[in-house]
């Protein structure tokens, strides 16, 4: 089986490092050429990996964990079998674990407390501190040892509930961007359990440092995310947990998915290929010959479990008095071997195990009890109905055993993977044997990969009872169906599958994390300086939540703070720019929230609907014939669209997302409504598409806590339907899969093949999907987020204060560059109105020696009307100084100063700023003005008086200083 790891990181020059508690060393090496492991998991680990290196996928592989036993305790035989493996394997020790450090962290706290809560045995456990500090400082030590032998490219693969804390350990130690992965083959509990853990957040941190999280089934992935999203208040989506850490500021993104583990089906057709073997399996079917076989592997661990399923075989037995002496139960339970080299500490380590064999003792007494009586009430001489064995079996014995049984019964109360089961099936070719029936546990991962096995609830002894009669009852043709699909499944879902697509997931997804939240530069206006002085088509896309929210008024109704309006007014202004404004808010609101500013376009429900940057036509357009009463009495963009009449052509909203599935809706809103009416001051607002849920007005930490099971019901409700789930700024919302804002980008472009510009700004957990569409090495695109170094952007503006004093040094830069192409399109003019003072940064003497040459003579307003010669000035620069923004004060003032040769001013506020021409001035008013000319004084009269901010009325006048002007100003809130 060929198979290579994607590039760019080459396969065969990797370096895998397993870590692991403890060393896989064994005593003994099976004939099948393989060392025998007690731990079935371990077992298929080993085989995996020898089989990647085999297949050259890997470079080399090196196992760290814990020491063994000291090699002066072993005997000299055992003592050379130890030494064959570690020559055989490139086995690493972490030396500086003492044997009382292991015993606490690894047996009395993992296996003692984590272990029996992730099986749901939380009865009889109590958190300890101190063993809680030991199993702190036996993961630092595990990222101590592996940070010195790192190098660079390895892949780091850790395994077991012993090092949980690992990951994230390791980040801190080797970096940000390194290949670690988590595979835990234990189940993981819900999340009502896993909140009983003190150090349930210290734990899901330190599994979130990995790339990966593996776990045996969906449902532990499930519950994972669950556990992250109510623990952590992470954002869990389809591509994984995005998870910021408040402390450190870092945010990353880890997969969390599911990886069932496999066997190695070679290494049981070998063995059954032993004469011996063959030999064992005669013997077998000669002594039980005429009985049906029932077999059951359990642990020392599940007492429990398996005193239930005896009295499930009695209960058969009872109601089914005919199959009495036709049905033989193998019952085996493996104790653990405390006295193997894979444990360590055995001196300090025994007293616990003393311990927990006391606590076990009833269960084994009732085990004892239980297989008396029902073999006394049932058997007779030469035939008991339960064959019970004690005790640990050999490899080739167990082949044998499985062999020979016709049912399989594993019912666990809990368990992740028992690898057992896949052992089964395979014992059973379908030549030889292919009569083979499993009866499961719902709680074991193994039942979601046999779909032909028998489910049961293994705390209901009547449904197992039941289930033993279906199974021994079964059609053999039904029974060989079944076992073809399960043989099918455990000969293509191998351990060395399992491996690989692990391995394959864990290298390509850090490659794309390293891709995505990097160091962002901060943007200053230098960077932007040159891309503005040489393009001629510019996007602007603004999130307007992301960009502005910080900055707007706290009011019940939506208001847009003047400054803000200006900016807008000035970029949609140049015509060489695209502008448009997207928003969680609905059509309505966005479309009354920037009525007042022309030649914007509008994306609303998070780019869901579009509208394209015509939007309301800009006043400038009116007629100028149009009277000035008229325009007087205009106070709103609606108003200026009705004298416009047929003129101006409002655009439509166009709907992105029309024909989507909308069936989860009714869903959504009920669960929110629930939420809602439990948290006060919540806010629940449905939109046509999108549903968003706030709850910015609550700052109790139970408004969190609710915020993140509302997150653990909807991430159930995704499962099932086509829904994205995104948690911001205390804002939930929810709308159909696979539509957004990179849409409405995406369609924007569209309509404009010619940008070589494109300025991007937001929140950076937002706009991801809007910053993947830029392209990072083109120095014209500017994806920017706001307030955070790191992010998924190439720019950031620290706030969002700085970013509007960027936007408005941007349109200080763009006015500069259309004032520039204007006077050299006057220069080149031989028409030149010499009515007209060009719009320059400096008055030029030639220029206002022509504006005071007679071109008309003094006149009224009314007059200026009917003439319907009167020109209209149309501009579409900046509003810049000496209307500069720090001008406009709330309410009515009057601004002087003096603009001269040079360019700069003093103007009565005390600043000291860049002048423009009269005209320049005139122009940025935005909308016509009509002018009028004295001489030696210039007047221009504003034709929308009670526009929210521009000037009503600028007078200028000529000195031997320059030319003075006065300006009386009304600002308007928006």
């Amino acid at each position: 089986m060929e198979y290579t790891l994607p590039s760019p990181k080459s396969n065969s020059n990797r370096r895998l490092i397993i870590v692991s508690h403890s060393i896989p060393l064994s005593l003994k090496k099976l004939k099948l050429g393989v060392w025998a492991f007690e731990d079935r998991n371990l077992s298929s680990l080993v085989s995996s990996v020898s089989a990647l290196k085999e297949n050259n996928v890997i470079k080399s592989i090196v196992w760290l964990g814990c020491p063994s036993q000291e090699l002066s305790n072993l005997k000299a035989e055992q003592k050379e079998i130890v030494n064959t493996q570690i020559e055989e394997n490139s086995f690493c020790s972490v030396d500086s674990i003492s044997n009382k450090l292991y015993d606490d962290a690894c047996i009395k706290f993992t296996h003692h407390y984590l272990r029996c809560l992730f099986h749901y045995n939380i009865s009889n456990v109590n958190f300890d501190e101190q063993k809680w500090l030991a199993y702190q400082e036996f993961n630092k030590q595990f990222a101590a040892k592996i940070k010195s032998i790192y190098q660079e490219n390895d892949i780091i693969w850790i395994h077991g509930l012993q090092l949980l804390l690992l990951p994230q350990m390791l980040r801190k130690l080797i970096g940000p961007s390194e290949d670690i992965g988590m595979f835990l083959n234990v189940p993981f509990p819900a999340v009502e359990v896993f909140r009983c853990l003190p150090s349930r957040k210290k734990l899901l941190q330190g599994m979130l440092g990995a790339n990966i999280v593996g776990f045996q089934t969906y449902c532990y992935v499930r519950y994972f995310n669950q556990s992250c999203t109510r623990i952590l208040g992470a954002q869990v989506s389809f591509e994984g947990v995005k998870y910021k850490n408040d402390k450190t500021g870092d945010t990353r993104l880890t997969r969390v998915s599911a990886y069932a583990e496999g066997i190695d089906p070679r290494e049981i057709s070998k063995c059954l290929e032993f004469p011996q073997v063959r030999r064992r399996i005669q013997e077998l079917k000669e002594t039980f010959s005429g009985k049906k076989i029932i077999i059951s592997k359990d642990h020392g661990e599940a007492m429990e479990a398996t005193t239930r399923k005896l009295l499930a075989f009695e209960q058969f037995l009872k109601k089914n008095p005919n199959w009495i002496s036709k049905v033989v139960f193998f019952l085996i339970v493996e104790p653990y071997n405390h006295n193997q080299v894979t444990t360590t500490a055995s001196t300090t380590s025994s007293s616990f195990w003393s311990n927990n064999q006391t606590m076990n003792n009833m269960d084994t007494k009732n085990i004892n009890e239980t297989v008396a009586r029902i073999n006394g009430e049932y058997g007779k001489i030469g035939m008991n109905p339960i064959e019970y064995i004690h005790r640990s079996i050999e490899y080739e014995e167990m082949c044998a055993l499985f062999t020979v049984a016709e049912v399989f019964i594993n019912t666990p109360l809990r368990e992740g993977m028992n690898l057992d089961i896949h052992d089964y099936v395979a014992c059973h070719n379908l030549k030889v044997n292919p009569l083979a029936t499993l009866i499961l546990s719902e709680f074991d991962g193994s039942c979601r990969c046999f779909s032909g096995c028998i489910l049961v609830n293994p705390y209901s002894i009547n449904q197992m009872s039941v289930a033993i009669s279906d199974a021994l009852n079964l059609d053999p043709k039904e029974s060989a169906k079944r076992q073809k699909d399960h043989l099918h499944y455990v000969l293509t879902n191998t351990s060395y599958v399992w491996c690989e697509a692990y391995l394959t997931d864990l290298t390509s997804f850090g490659l794309a994390n390293d891709q995505s939240e990097t160091e962002s530069h901060q943007l200053r206006i230098k960077d932007l300086e040159k891309s503005i002085l040489t393009t001629t088509k510019r996007l602007f896309i603004f999130d307007y939540d992301g960009a502005f929210k910080d900055l707007l008024p706290n009011s019940p109704q939506p208001l847009l703070p003047a400054r803000i309006g200006r900016i807008l007014k000035s970029i949609a202004d140049d015509p060489n720019n695209v502008i448009y404004v997207i928003s969680s808010r609905d059509t309505e609101t966005l479309e009354n929230l920037l009525e007042n500013v022309p030649g914007v376009g509008l994306g609303s429900e998070n780019g869901n609907f579009l509208r394209n940057s015509n939007g309301i036509q800009n006043p400038n357009m009116l007629s100028p014939n149009t009277s000035q009463s008229a325009i007087n009495s205009t106070s709103s963009s609606s108003s200026a669209i009705q004298l416009l009449g047929s003129d101006v052509k409002v655009p439509e909203w166009q709907h992105l997302s029309a024909g989507r599935d909308m069936s989860w809706k009714e869903t959504v809103v009920q669960v929110l409504e629930h939420f809602t009416e439990r948290l006060p001051l919540s806010n629940l607002e449905v939109n046509k598409v999108t549903v968003l849920w706030s709850y910015e007005q609550c700052v109790s930490d139970y408004a969190l806590e609710l915020a993140q099971e509302l997150l653990t019901c909807l991430m159930e409700i995704a499962g099932k339907t086509p829904i994205d789930i995104s948690h911001n700024n205390k804002n939930i919302e929810i709308k159909p899969s696979g539509t957004g804002k990179a849409n409405a980008m995406r369609k924007i472009i569209d309509e404009n093949p010619n940008l070589d510009f494109i300025f991007c700004i937001g929140d950076d957990r937002t706009d991801v999907e809007l910053f993947e569409l830029l392209d990072r090495d083109n120095p014209n695109h500017f994806p920017v987020s706001v307030g955070s170094k790191k992010s998924y952007s190439k720019y950031y503006v620290p706030t969002q204060k700085r970013v509007l004093e960027l936007l408005e040094s941007m349109i200080s830069l763009m006015t500069k560059v259309n004032s520039s192409k204007n006077i050299n399109s006057h220069r080149r003019s031989s028409s030149y109105d010499t009515s007209f003072i060009s719009s320059s940064f400096s008055v030029q003497k030639q220029q206002q020696q022509q504006a005071q040459q007679p071109t008309s003579t003094s006149t009224n307003n009314s007059e200026i009307e009917n003439n319907s010669n009167t020109d209209i000035f149309e501009s579409k620069s900046n509003f810049q100084n000496p209307l500069s923004p720090s001008s406009f004060g709330t309410g009515s003032s009057l601004k002087s100063g003096i603009i001269t040769d040079g360019a700069s001013t003093n103007s009565d506020d005390g600043g000291s700023s860049t002048c423009f021409s009269p005209f320049t001035v005139a122009g940025n008013l935005h909308h016509q003005h009509h002018l009028m000319q004295e001489k030696p004084d210039i007047t221009i009269i504003n034709s929308y008086p009670t526009h929210p901010f521009v000037a009503n009325k600028l007078s200028l006048s000529s000195s031997s200083d320059g030319i003075k002007f006065s300006t009386t100003l009304e600002n308007e809130p928006y």
